[in-house]
């Protein structure tokens, strides 16, 4: 992200996001996703789980 640049972060009525720990990498602290909200979809059908 260029320097200056904003966010915008919207509602979330859905609660898609919840606060919590972060995930920590070895290696990667200040690199360019630090810091950034991010979702992960599952993609895997596991046998047992809704999906």
């Amino acid at each position: 992200m260029s320097a200056g640049a904003t966010w915008h972060v919207p509602t979330d009525p859905d609660g898609a996001f919840v606060d919590g720990p972060g995930l920590l990498v070895a290696g990667a602290a200040g690199g360019p996703l630090d810091g950034v909200r991010l979702a992960v979809k599952d993609l895997f059908d596991v046998a047992g789980r809704v999906t």
